[in-house]
C-alpha cells in the first residue's frame, strides 16, 4: 500500500479554525455564538495575571469557548502584562522602536546584538525579554533621535522636554552676557576711563 506524499505542484489548503455551533456545557444548538472579549486567569513564572482573549459565549448558560486567535492573543497579552508589571518593553514598544528606525527584523536583532529568533518571539509575545536584553534594547535605541542618519518622530513628551531644556539654556546664556557685560562696565569705570558707556543691560543686547 502506498501512501501518497504532497509534492511541489501539490496545494495543500490552510486548516480552516473550528467554529463551535453548539455549547459544550448546554447543548445548545442555536450557534455559532457570538465572540466577546473576556478576562482570562493566566500564569506566568509564578504570577497571576487577568488579561482579555476573544471568546464565544453561550447566551444561554454564559459558557466560554475560545475563538479564533485565542491563543496568540493570550500569550501576548500575558507577556505584555508581566513586561508593564517589572518595568520592561512590551511587544508592540519593541516593535516601535524597529519600526521607527526603519530596520527589517534581522537588521534591528544585528543593531541591537541579540538573535532574530529571539527578537521574533519578543515581538510576538511568545518569550518575554530579560531584564538585561531591556536594557540593551534601551541602550542602542536611547539617543537615536537626534541623528540625522535615523530620524524619528518624536513624541510629545520628547518635545516638551527639548522645549524646557532650550528654555534653560537660553535663560542661562543671557544671564552670563549680563553678567559678561557688567564686568566690562565695572572695569573701564575702575580704569579712569572718562568716555560713557553702555550699561551692562544695553551691552547685553547689543552682544
Amino acid at each position: 500500500m502506498s501512501i501518497a506524499t504532497p509534492n511541489a505542484k501539490t496545494k495543500i489548503k490552510p486548516l480552516t479554525p473550528m467554529v463551535p455551533d453548539f455549547c459544550l456545557a448546554c447543548d445548545a444548538t442555536d450557534g455559532p455564538f457570538p465572540v466577546e472579549m473576556r478576562p482570562q486567569e493566566q500564569h506566568y513564572r509564578g504570577e497571576t495575571f487577568w488579561v482579555p482573549a476573544p471568546v464565544h459565549v453561550c447566551p444561554h448558560c454564559s459558557y466560554e469557548m475560545p475563538a479564533v486567535g485565542y491563543h496568540t492573543q493570550v500569550c501576548q497579552a500575558t507577556g505584555d502584562a508581566y513586561r508593564q508589571k517589572h518595568g520592561l518593553l512590551t511587544s508592540s514598544e519593541i516593535i516601535g522602536h524597529r519600526k521607527a528606525m526603519k530596520k527589517s527584523q534581522r537588521q534591528f536583532a544585528d543593531f541591537v546584538g541579540v538573535s532574530v529568533a529571539s527578537l521574533k518571539r519578543w515581538e510576538t509575545g511568545s518569550l518575554v525579554q530579560d531584564k538585561a536584553s531591556d536594557e540593551l534594547v534601551r541602550l542602542k535605541t536611547e539617543h537615536v533621535c537626534f541623528t540625522k542618519e535615523i530620524p524619528l518622530t518624536m513624541t510629545p513628551q520628547v518635545e516638551n522636554l527639548l522645549e524646557t531644556c532650550m528654555n534653560g539654556a537660553k535663560k542661562q546664556a543671557g544671564s552670563l552676557m549680563a553678567g559678561a557685560a557688567q564686568a566690562v562696565v565695572n572695569f573701564l569705570a575702575t580704569s579712569g576711563n572718562n568716555q560713557t558707556y553702555a550699561s551692562s543691560n544695553e551691552l547685553a543686547l547689543a552682544a
